[in-house]
């Protein structure tokens, strides 16, 4: 498996042309979404976000499901399917940062939606929860996201916590900073008064000309 921060940086959305490209022994025809899923034992709804960006950072266990499903190394599919060209926070993080990065924005998240609902106890349901609101906003930074968490509370206070609104939520910020910003004033520069004199002369000059034609 490559390091964390490659992981990441995966273009998943590939993953898709990538199943198209290989060849199902048992079919003799390209791998289709739902043959690779049963195969890789994962669903296929899952495999559905994967391809459609949903899901950035999709468990390790089933990447090397899906690789080993195709007949393909780890390394391999990954290198394979690209990276991201995408100019966002986390793809500036080294990995040990990447991480606790992630763990904050799970921590973050237990505390928004343990204020309206009690977490699942099933450890890989819980896991898949938090997986989702940690690709959603590992691209912002803490500040923007403890932020974010807060409004939610006075924006939506009967409404369950979603990773999507809160993301919005930062958007929203976003926009407003900026928006904020004051426009900067390109000043004219102060005319001199040796220039108002000379404009004086010459239009005086084209006076005495036209009085003379006339």
């Amino acid at each position: 498996m490559n390091g964390l921060k490659d992981f990441y940086n995966i273009d998943w959305v590939s993953l898709k042309s990538f199943r198209e490209k290989t060849y199902n022994k048992k079919t003799g025809k390209s791998w289709l979404q739902k043959d690779l899923a049963e195969e890789a034992g994962i669903s296929q709804a899952y495999m559905a976000r994967i391809e459609r960006g949903d899901i950035k950072s999709p468990n390790h266990k089933y990447v090397e499901a899906m690789a080993a499903a195709m007949e393909v190394n780890v390394s391999h599919l990954l290198k394979s399917l690209g990276k991201r060209d995408l100019s966002l926070q986390s793809h500036s993080m080294d990995d040990d940062t990447l991480t606790k990065h992630r763990a904050f924005i799970a921590i973050k998240a237990q505390a928004l939606m343990g204020r309206f609902f009690q977490m699942p106890q099933d450890e890989l349901v819980k896991r898949e929860i938090l997986l989702g609101w940690m690709d959603m906003l590992q691209d912002f930074t803490a500040d923007e996201i403890t932020k974010a968490c807060s409004q939610y509370l006075i924006e939506y206070p009967s409404k369950r916590p979603h990773e999507g609104l809160v993301r919005q939520i930062v958007i929203n910020n976003r926009k407003r900073y900026i928006e904020a910003q004051p426009r900067i004033q390109i000043e004219a520069a102060p005319r001199k008064s040796q220039d108002a004199e000379e404009r004086k002369r010459i239009s005086e000059e084209m006076m005495a000309k036209l009085g003379k034609k006339w």
